[in-house]
C-alpha cells in the first residue's frame, strides 16, 4: 500500500496490575474512531452550526466512549469526559449532550447509519492491510493474534 495509517503507531496494553491507569482502553476506542473517519463523518451528518458549536462528532464518539467505560447517565460522561479533556477535547456539557441527542429524528438517524457503515469499511480495509493482526498488541501478557473483534 505504502501509505502510513494511524495503525503503524506502537501501543502497548497491559493488564498485569502494575503501572494502570482507569479507563486507559477509552483512548484506544476514541482514536479509532478517529482513525477510522467515524467523528468526522458523524460531524458532517450534523453539519458545521454555528461556529462556536462544539464538533457532534465528538460530542457523541465522547458520550459512546464514556459509556463504554462504565458511565450510566448524562451527568457521569459528562464528568468521565471532563476528566479526560486530554484526550477527548471539548466534548461539550450533558446539555450539549442532550440537544444532540434531541435533535436526531429518522433522517439524522439513516445518516449516522450511513457514516457508521462507511467508517466499518475503512476499518475492515485497514485490518485487511494487515492480515497477521498486530502482532504489538499484548492484553493481559498475550500477544493478540488471529483475530480483531471491533465493533463500530
Amino acid at each position: 500500500m505504502g501509505e502510513t495509517t494511524a495503525w503503524d503507531a506502537r501501543l502497548e496494553l497491559t493488564g498485569d496490575g502494575k503501572g494502570l491507569v482507569a479507563n486507559a482502553g477509552v483512548v484506544l476506542l476514541r482514536k479509532t474512531a478517529d482513525a477510522v473517519g467515524l467523528t468526522a463523518r458523524i460531524s458532517e451528518v450534523f453539519g458545521p452550526g454555528r461556529v462556536e458549536r462544539i464538533c457532534r462528532g465528538a460530542v457523541l464518539v465522547g458520550a459512546a466512549s464514556a459509556i463504554a467505560a462504565g458511565a450510566r447517565n448524562l451527568s457521569q460522561v459528562e464528568r468521565m469526559l471532563a476528566g479526560h479533556a486530554g484526550t477527548f477535547g471539548s466534548c461539550g456539557s450533558d446539555s450539549t449532550l442532550w440537544r444532540t441527542l434531541d435533535s436526531i429524528d429518522e433522517r439524522v438517524l439513516r445518516r449516522l447509519s450511513r457514516a457508521r457503515a462507511r467508517s466499518r469499511r475503512t476499518l475492515w480495509r485497514m485490518l485487511a492491510a494487515r492480515p497477521g493482526g498486530f502482532p504489538w498488541l499484548r492484553v493481559g501478557g498475550k500477544r493478540l493474534e488471529g483475530g480483531v473483534n471491533l465493533s463500530v
